[in-house]
Protein backbone atom coordinates (compact mmCIF):
# COMPACT_ATOMS: atom_id res chain seq x y z
CA UNK A 1 0.00 0.00 0.00
CA UNK A 2 2.63 2.54 1.17
CA UNK A 3 5.09 1.30 -2.04
CA UNK A 4 1.70 2.40 -4.20
CA UNK A 5 1.21 5.83 -3.00
CA UNK A 6 4.77 6.57 -3.18
CA UNK A 7 4.94 5.44 -6.98
CA UNK A 8 2.33 7.44 -7.32
CA UNK A 9 3.63 10.78 -5.41
CA UNK A 10 6.69 9.86 -7.44
CA UNK A 11 4.69 9.71 -10.46
CA UNK A 12 2.49 12.83 -10.40
CA UNK A 13 4.70 15.39 -8.11
CA UNK A 14 8.18 14.30 -8.15
CA UNK A 15 8.69 13.07 -12.14
CA UNK A 16 7.26 16.17 -13.56
CA UNK A 17 9.09 18.91 -11.50
CA UNK A 18 12.43 17.26 -12.42
CA UNK A 19 11.54 17.37 -15.54
CA UNK A 20 10.74 21.03 -15.46
CA UNK A 21 13.92 21.68 -13.41
CA UNK A 22 16.09 20.08 -16.24
CA UNK A 23 13.84 22.00 -18.72
CA UNK A 24 12.63 18.92 -20.37
CA UNK A 25 9.56 20.44 -20.83
CA UNK A 26 10.80 22.93 -23.38
CA UNK A 27 11.13 22.27 -27.08
CA UNK A 28 10.08 19.56 -28.91
CA UNK A 29 12.18 16.93 -27.48
CA UNK A 30 12.81 15.15 -23.92
CA UNK A 31 16.45 15.41 -23.97
CA UNK A 32 18.06 17.93 -21.47
CA UNK A 33 21.75 18.79 -20.99
CA UNK A 34 22.84 19.82 -17.71
CA UNK A 35 23.54 23.40 -18.25
CA UNK A 36 19.44 23.51 -18.72
CA UNK A 37 19.42 22.49 -15.04
CA UNK A 38 17.74 25.35 -12.83
CA UNK A 39 17.60 27.44 -15.81
CA UNK A 40 14.65 29.23 -13.80
CA UNK A 41 14.14 28.89 -10.04
CA UNK A 42 11.84 25.48 -8.96
CA UNK A 43 9.59 27.92 -7.37
CA UNK A 44 8.81 29.71 -10.91
CA UNK A 45 7.39 25.70 -12.30
CA UNK A 46 4.13 24.93 -11.97
CA UNK A 47 5.29 21.31 -11.59
CA UNK A 48 7.39 21.82 -8.46
CA UNK A 49 5.03 24.39 -7.14
CA UNK A 50 2.98 21.97 -4.86
CA UNK A 51 4.59 23.03 -1.76
CA UNK A 52 2.20 20.53 0.31
CA UNK A 53 4.04 17.36 -1.16
CA UNK A 54 7.07 18.68 0.71
CA UNK A 55 6.02 18.40 4.07
CA UNK A 56 6.76 14.50 5.36
CA UNK A 57 4.11 11.59 5.39
CA UNK A 58 1.82 12.98 2.60
CA UNK A 59 0.84 10.82 -0.51
CA UNK A 60 -0.83 12.41 -4.01
CA UNK A 61 -4.08 13.22 -3.98
CA UNK A 62 -6.14 11.76 -6.89
CA UNK A 63 -9.41 13.60 -6.59
CA UNK A 64 -8.02 17.08 -7.03
CA UNK A 65 -3.87 17.13 -7.27
CA UNK A 66 -1.57 18.03 -5.20
CA UNK A 67 -0.79 16.33 -1.53
CA UNK A 68 -2.90 15.44 1.40
CA UNK A 69 -2.12 13.46 4.63
CA UNK A 70 -0.74 9.51 3.95
CA UNK A 71 -1.65 6.70 6.25
CA UNK A 72 1.36 7.19 8.13
CA UNK A 73 -0.44 10.11 9.42
CA UNK A 74 -2.69 7.43 11.47
CA UNK A 75 -6.60 7.88 11.89
CA UNK A 76 -6.99 10.57 10.22
CA UNK A 77 -5.84 10.29 6.70
CA UNK A 78 -7.23 11.32 3.91
CA UNK A 79 -9.84 8.86 2.44
CA UNK A 80 -9.35 7.71 -1.05
CA UNK A 81 -13.52 8.02 -1.57
CA UNK A 82 -12.79 10.90 -4.20
CA UNK A 83 -12.10 10.35 -8.03
CA UNK A 84 -9.26 9.30 -10.00
CA UNK A 85 -9.07 12.53 -12.17
CA UNK A 86 -4.96 12.78 -11.06
CA UNK A 87 -4.02 9.54 -11.01
CA UNK A 88 -0.85 7.77 -12.03
CA UNK A 89 -1.65 5.92 -15.32
CA UNK A 90 -0.95 2.22 -16.51
CA UNK A 91 1.56 3.06 -19.30
CA UNK A 92 1.39 -0.50 -20.29
CA UNK A 93 -2.27 -0.62 -20.91
CA UNK A 94 -3.10 0.13 -24.62
CA UNK A 95 -7.18 -0.23 -24.70
CA UNK A 96 -9.12 2.46 -25.50
CA UNK A 97 -9.54 3.74 -21.70
CA UNK A 98 -6.72 5.06 -19.91
CA UNK A 99 -6.74 2.68 -16.73
CA UNK A 100 -4.95 3.99 -12.94
CA UNK A 101 -1.61 2.43 -11.94
CA UNK A 102 -3.43 1.14 -8.61
CA UNK A 103 -7.21 0.63 -8.32
CA UNK A 104 -9.17 2.70 -6.18
CA UNK A 105 -11.03 0.05 -4.72
CA UNK A 106 -7.76 -1.86 -3.55
CA UNK A 107 -6.46 1.40 -1.86
CA UNK A 108 -9.65 2.58 -0.78
CA UNK A 109 -10.46 -1.28 0.92
CA UNK A 110 -6.85 -1.20 2.38
CA UNK A 111 -6.99 2.64 4.51
CA UNK A 112 -10.37 1.63 5.43
CA UNK A 113 -9.45 -1.42 7.13
CA UNK A 114 -6.37 0.21 8.56
CA UNK A 115 -7.87 3.19 10.41
CA UNK A 116 -10.82 0.49 11.05
CA UNK A 117 -7.92 -1.37 12.87
CA UNK A 118 -6.35 1.62 14.42
CA UNK A 119 -9.44 2.80 16.22
CA UNK A 120 -10.16 -0.32 17.74
CA UNK A 121 -6.88 -0.92 19.63
CA UNK A 122 -6.29 0.28 22.85
CA UNK A 123 -3.16 3.20 23.14
CA UNK A 124 -1.86 2.66 19.78
CA UNK A 125 -0.42 4.92 17.09
CA UNK A 126 1.42 4.75 13.55
CA UNK A 127 4.74 5.61 16.02
CA UNK A 128 4.02 2.81 18.56
CA UNK A 129 3.60 0.78 15.40
CA UNK A 130 7.22 2.07 14.51
CA UNK A 131 8.89 2.08 18.08
CA UNK A 132 7.94 -1.88 18.84
CA UNK A 133 7.57 -3.62 15.90
CA UNK A 134 9.72 -1.86 12.79
CA UNK A 135 12.84 -0.17 15.08
CA UNK A 136 12.03 -2.42 18.20
CA UNK A 137 14.29 -2.37 21.57
CA UNK A 138 14.69 -5.43 22.89
CA UNK A 139 14.37 -5.74 26.63
CA UNK A 140 13.30 -8.46 29.42
CA UNK A 141 9.85 -6.92 29.58
CA UNK A 142 6.60 -8.83 29.63
CA UNK A 143 3.32 -7.97 28.18
CA UNK A 144 0.68 -8.31 30.95
CA UNK A 145 -1.81 -10.80 29.93
CA UNK A 146 -4.71 -8.74 29.88
CA UNK A 147 -2.44 -6.61 27.72
CA UNK A 148 -1.64 -9.70 24.97
CA UNK A 149 -5.57 -10.26 24.66
CA UNK A 150 -6.41 -7.28 23.87
CA UNK A 151 -4.30 -6.83 21.18
CA UNK A 152 -4.81 -10.76 20.02
CA UNK A 153 -8.59 -9.28 19.77
CA UNK A 154 -7.76 -6.55 17.87
CA UNK A 155 -5.60 -8.61 15.38
CA UNK A 156 -8.25 -10.83 14.82
CA UNK A 157 -11.19 -8.28 14.31
CA UNK A 158 -8.95 -6.70 12.08
CA UNK A 159 -8.19 -9.44 9.89
CA UNK A 160 -11.59 -10.36 9.77
CA UNK A 161 -12.86 -7.19 8.79
CA UNK A 162 -10.01 -7.03 5.77
CA UNK A 163 -11.20 -10.37 4.74
CA UNK A 164 -14.69 -9.15 4.50
CA UNK A 165 -14.00 -6.50 2.83
CA UNK A 166 -12.13 -7.82 0.48
CA UNK A 167 -14.76 -10.34 0.16
CA UNK A 168 -17.35 -7.80 -0.57
CA UNK A 169 -15.01 -6.00 -3.14
CA UNK A 170 -14.82 -9.34 -5.00
CA UNK A 171 -18.21 -10.14 -4.89
CA UNK A 172 -19.71 -6.79 -5.91
CA UNK A 173 -16.96 -6.58 -9.14
CA UNK A 174 -17.10 -2.61 -8.06
CA UNK A 175 -14.01 -1.10 -10.42
CA UNK A 176 -13.57 2.05 -10.20
CA UNK A 177 -10.13 2.81 -12.12
CA UNK A 178 -11.17 3.02 -15.58
CA UNK A 179 -11.62 6.13 -17.24
CA UNK A 180 -12.09 7.69 -20.78
CA UNK A 181 -9.21 8.23 -22.88
CA UNK A 182 -8.42 11.64 -23.67
CA UNK A 183 -8.88 12.15 -27.20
Amino acid sequence: YLAKGFDEFIDMFYHPCLAALFGANIGATTDTEAKYFMAYPWHTHDECNQLGCLIADMRWDRENGGCVPSLLTGVSATDYSGGDNYCSIEMDDYGDAEVCKYPTVDLEVYHDVATTCWNNLPNFSISYLIDHFCLPDVTGDVVSSTRQSELDTAMIDCYGSRRRKMKERTNTGKVTNIKQRKQ
